[in-house]
Order: structure tokens, then sequence, then C-alpha cells
């Protein structure tokens, strides 16, 4: 049988991309550690692996924040998400000091935290763990298991999509397509990172654009939840088609004060930055603009449009000034 056009044997990234084309479900994994810290991570490496006795496994990234608790607990929690769970997804794959605040859940085993409204999950205790290249698959022995009322969310090629057939985007019922907001913040010539806790790969941090009264407070709800603080936006520096029915508007940020640096969310110069564990093409693509741009402080904001796209120049970049007053005077 002839092989793919473009496949290869060996490249990482290539592997992930290629794997990303098998559709599955999206978990969420929880345990406590030994002081009873609650740890979560979103995870689709999950399946089934026996009835009799009824086993699952899961694999955790050595890199994963959560990997220390998951190492050594002996109890743990697996909550299948449903459909319109997509915002826990995100939250659980972003590196936040506190991923359960305001998430209803339960736990009635001490560290099998199960999530409300999810389409199934199970209770385990760990029958054995197996060290397997860069991760461990932790397999489980099921306790429990209950069947919610929701449809599973499914993944696919980097997108989520509903296994019940309802419209995409999940986060709510507009048609068209989902758009996610990305933020490049940089500081001291390094820029802030996020890794995805599921897959180890690295990308700006990206997620749905949360509610607000204005687009103001939506953005500044959505770095919060991505990055642990708010981030306050300087410019539109591109907005980008990164799958079949994702846009992602990325904004460029340069903070007074960081975001707490974890295992998960780092700062990289250009000449440390992952460019192999990137989770899309279109990843590199803004982050070498950027640094090229960078050595002119001549930016240009990208729109692609499908296999072409556009650049404006900014000339002249000036600090944020309320323009308010000036507007409303001119027009009075």
């Amino acid at each position: 049988m002839d092989a793919p056009t473009g496949s290869t044997r060996v490249d990482p990234l290539f592997f992930r991309r290629t794997m990303g084309r098998f559709p599955t479900g999206v978990t969420v994994v929880t345990t406590r550690d030994a002081t009873g810290r609650p740890w979560g991570m979103t995870a689709n490496s999950f399946t089934s692996v026996s009835l009799a006795p009824p086993l699952i496994s899961l694999c955790i990234d050595r890199k994963a924040g959560s990997f220390s608790a998951f190492s050594q607990c002996s109890t743990f929690g697996v909550s299948v998400l449903g459909e319109n769970q997509q915002d826990l997804a995100v939250r659980f794959a972003t590196p936040l000091d506190d991923k359960f605040g305001g998430v209803a859940k339960v736990e009635e085993r001490p560290g099998a935290i199960l999530l409300s409204g999810a389409a199934a999950a199970f209770v385990c205790t760990v029958h054995t763990r197996v060290d397997l290249g860069d991760h461990v698959m932790l397999i489980g022995a099921v306790e429990e298991c209950s069947l919610g009322r929701s449809a599973p969310l499914g993944y696919c090629d980097g997108s989520f999509f509903s296994l019940s057939g309802g419209e995409t985007p999940l986060e709510d019922d507009r048609p068209g397509r989902q758009i996610l907001v990305g933020w490049l913040v940089e500081h001291e010539a390094k820029i802030l990172l996020s890794r995805d806790t599921a897959t180890g790969e690295w990308r700006l941090p990206v997620g749905p654009l949360q509610g607000g009264s204005t687009m103001s407070d939506a953005l500044r709800s959505t770095s919060h939840v991505l990055m642990g603080q708010v981030i306050e936006p300087e410019f539109l520096y591109s907005a980008i088609d990164i799958s079949e029915s994702e846009t992602c508007h990325v904004y460029r940020a340069r903070p007074g004060v960081l975001p707490r640096q974890t295992a998960d969310l780092r700062l990289f110069a250009e000449e440390d930055m992952p460019w192999r564990e990137l989770s899309h093409s279109s990843m590199e693509s803004i982050l070498r603009r950027y640094f090229e741009e960078r050595v002119s402080d001549r930016f240009g904001i990208y729109l692609n449009l499908g296999a072409a796209g556009r650049i404006a120049q900014i000339e002249h970049e000036v600090p944020w000034a309320d323009h308010a007053g000036n507007y409303e005077r001119s027009a009075s």
C-alpha cells in the first residue's frame, strides 16, 4: 500500500499532527497530592484496557505540571466532558494556580474529583504505572462509573466538535466559525508560551472568548482564564485560520507585571524557542514574523485569507491614550 503523501517515520511534530487525525473524546483527570492540593489536567489519551477486571488507561507527559501528583497518587477521577463543556477542556489544559475555582464538582472519594455535568465519570484506584518514552501510562482499576445526560465532547485535528451533530462552535448558538483569542505577550525580548498538558505541545496562550458586557471586559476575562491575571492588549497582531472551523485573533501585549511562570507557562527567547514542539504551523509563522519585525519595531497586522494573506504595516507605534473626551468635543 502506498504511503500517504507527506508521510514521515521520525519527525515528532508530524507524528503528533498525524495522530491528531484520530477523533477522540475529551476527559479531565483529577487527583490530590500528599498535601491535599487538587490537581487536574485535560487528556484525550484515554481508553479502556480490560472488561474483567474493569481497567482504563491514560498517558501523562513527564513535563506536565501535575506529573508529580499523578505519579504518587493512589486514587484519581476521570470526567468525560459533555459537548457544552469546552470551556472546562481549555481551563484544565491551561497552567493556572486554581483550576477548580468556581467549577461545580463532587468528590465522594478523596482525590477522585468529578466534574458536574460530565457525559460520563470514573472513580479509579491505581492498578499499574508503566514508563513509556516521554510519558507514563497510568492504568486505573475502575471502582465506580456513571453516565450523565449530555452527549460527549469530541476532539480531532486541533478542534472540538459535537458528537450529537449540534452546531459548532460549542460555546454558543451563533452560526459560523468559532472565534478564539490569543496573546502574544512580550517581556525583555522573550515571548510567553503555554504548554498543552495533554499533548506536550507549546503555543501562545489561546482560548475561547469569554463573556463580558463589552469587548474589553470579554478580553480581560479571557486573559485571566488563560494566564491567571488580566492582560491588557496593545493591538491586534494577527487574524488567522487555525482549522476549518476556528479563527484566532492574536493580540500583542507587554504587561508591566507578568503572570507567574510555571512548567507549562514560560518565557522563551528566540534562540530557545521550542520550534519543533509548537502546536500548529501558524504559531511558528506568527513567532518568526514577530521576532523579525521586533528588530525594527515596525509591525504588520496579518490577516490570512485561505492560502493567501495580507499585511497592513504599523508605521509609528504609540502608547495607548484615552481619546474619548477629544472625540466628544469634536462632535459637539
